[in-house]
């Protein structure tokens, strides 16, 4: 059975073992995110966080955040966020109240993860220390992804640089996948932007970080604009070509796949009969042409088009590359 040890060490495989792990926290906030946020997901405890609210004493397990908590977390994050960078390094320090609630997870380093509780159990003691860790990390990564002088952007800035290129379309794919150095073989570590309301789960318990499932679930990645900046003030508006394209589907478009005889059920598949053939290179571009001719024209009556968008599985993927390619090289359109 892992311990807390041992989960550090799978998420951090290149942490040098002869050190240990719960001397100084890590460099970045995202990784403080995952090793916390992971280990509350992975024990349960993170379905025993609850706001602070006046109710009887159940006599049941539960983590409650009051508004002292919440405070000092966000005091804490905000000062790892504007702490200096020490010489020589990339990142700013964390300051010292955050370098003594990692260390206090010290003496559980060897407790176990996830073990079958009853409902009146003691709560485990580092459940609420890493709740704490979680809230002051996620704090200190106010406005990343949309910041692009965020000084814990590095990683997701580095992951352009990979591989030189003029290619827009193709800079928009190397998209880093996670903020976190985290094997992201077991977690993903993205901005965030929203946070839901209700529920019961670590979606509703940050607001600008999210810990996504591992990349062989879900492949996450997050895009920052590749295009130059516009000077001047900031538009106020998003301008959306909105293209419901195809304008008619024929009936043989459906098509049957599988089907479950016994139970009279299956599963259907979609062939793109409205699209040119792929070798059809005339009437592909013509396609591209017919788009561009659109945007120009939403222009001429004085609209605003950031954007263009169609319907899911509308093109296939060498026509939308081919449209990709033709709006990147439009100076006005985001995407």
């Amino acid at each position: 059975m892992a311990t807390l040890e041992d989960v550090f060490r799978s998420l951090f495989p290149d942490f040098p073992v002869d050190q240990d792990p719960f001397a100084q926290p890590p460099r970045l906030p995202a990784d403080v995110f995952a090793f916390a946020a992971h280990l509350l997901e992975r024990s349960g405890a993170s379905h025993h966080i609850a706001p602070y609210v006046v109710m009887p004493d159940t006599g049941f397990r539960s983590l409650i955040v009051g508004s002292a908590m919440r405070n000092r977390a966000a005091k804490l994050g905000r000062e790892w966020l504007r702490a200096p960078t020490p010489p020589g390094r990339t990142l700013p320090a964390a300051p010292s109240g955050i370098v003594a609630k990692w260390r206090r997870l010290r003496q559980f380093r060897d407790d176990i993860v996830y073990e079958p509780l009853s409902e009146t159990s003691d709560t485990p003691e580092w459940w609420m220390s890493c709740v704490e860790l979680m809230m002051i990390a996620d704090e200190a990564s106010k406005d990343i992804g949309f910041d692009a002088d965020h000084p814990f952007v590095l990683p997701m800035r580095s992951a352009y640089v990979l591989e030189e290129t003029d290619d827009d379309f193709y800079t928009l794919q190397r998209a880093s996948f996670s903020l976190s150095s985290a094997v992201d073989d077991l977690v993903c570590v993205q901005p965030k932007s929203r946070t839901p309301t209700v529920g019961c789960t670590l979606r509703s318990l940050s607001h600008h970080l999210a810990l996504l499932p591992p990349r062989g679930q879900v492949r996450a990645r997050w895009v920052q604009p590749v295009f130059p900046q516009r000077t001047g003030q900031r538009p106020k508006k998003l301008g959306l070509l909105l293209l419901p394209y195809p304008f008619r589907i024929a009936d043989d478009a459906f098509e049957e796949v599988a089907s479950h005889s016994k139970d009279a059920w299956g599963w259907f598949g979609v062939r793109s009969t409205w699209l040119p053939e792929n070798r059809d290179r005339p009437k592909r571009r013509a396609f591209v042409e017919y788009v561009l001719q659109l945007v120009e024209e939403a222009r001429s009556k004085g609209k605003r088009v950031d954007a263009v968008v169609l319907p899911e599985l509308a093109l296939n993927f060498t026509q939308f590359v081919e449209l990709a390619r033709a709006l990147a090289k439009d100076g006005m359109i985001e995407f």
